[in-house]
């Protein structure tokens, strides 16, 4: 048996972290384990061909997406709320674009073809004549930073939010990485817990 000294303040954090490391959530997980930051992103830009996931986006004529929806309904929602429309009783969102829009006479054909406000064949179609777009989008994960305990990576996901885009943790296994794996035991040993 070997004596290390240590200050009485980290032998209480060793001791302390021990007691997490050996009762926290091990979330199914063999040790070695650590937990990281995973943040969600979106890349934007996709064919609709190449992805099956995508978003509606209002796009100004500055070329600026203002607005982003998930479905056509929260765009028609999203539209209604921009242009100040207000949806009779019983009405959807489309309805009451549409009823607004022909309100002011754009019963016209263009080109020949039937105007989009008028033909209720084709929502996106109507969506694109008031400026939104179908855009092809992709999910992506990336994680970041290393923590022993959960409650640490909680503890800096609060305080760095404003940073972080949808944030929350994961929990790695360290896969045959004995020097982490060593790291742990010896936290646990000296802090007095036993495995």
């Amino acid at each position: 048996m070997k004596t290390i000294q240590i200050t009485d303040e980290t032998y209480e954090f060793l001791k302390d972290l021990a007691g997490k490391l050996k009762t926290q959530d091990n979330r199914m997980t063999a040790n070695p384990r650590y937990y990281a930051i995973r943040e969600k992103d979106k890349t934007y830009g996709f064919d609709l061909l190449y992805t099956d996931d995508y978003i509606y986006a209002y796009v100004d004529s500055d070329g600026e997406t203002n607005i982003e929806c998930d479905t056509l309904e929260e765009a028609f929602q999203a539209e209604c709320e921009v242009e100040d429309i207000e949806k009779q009783k019983g009405e959807t969102a489309i309805g009451a674009i549409r009823r607004s829009w022909l309100d002011y006479g754009l019963t016209h054909r263009i080109e020949g073809e039937v105007h989009p406000l008028r033909d209720e064949s084709d929502e996106e179609i109507l969506l694109e004549f008031l400026g939104w777009r179908k855009v092809g989008i992709r999910h992506t994960q990336k994680f970041s930073n290393c923590f022993l305990t959960e409650e640490a990576a909680n503890r800096h996901i609060e305080i760095n939010r404003h940073n972080l885009k949808d944030p929350d943790t994961f929990l790695f296994h360290a896969y045959r990485n004995e020097e982490l794996d060593m790291v742990i035991k010896a936290i646990i040993e000296i802090g007095g817990s036993n495995e």
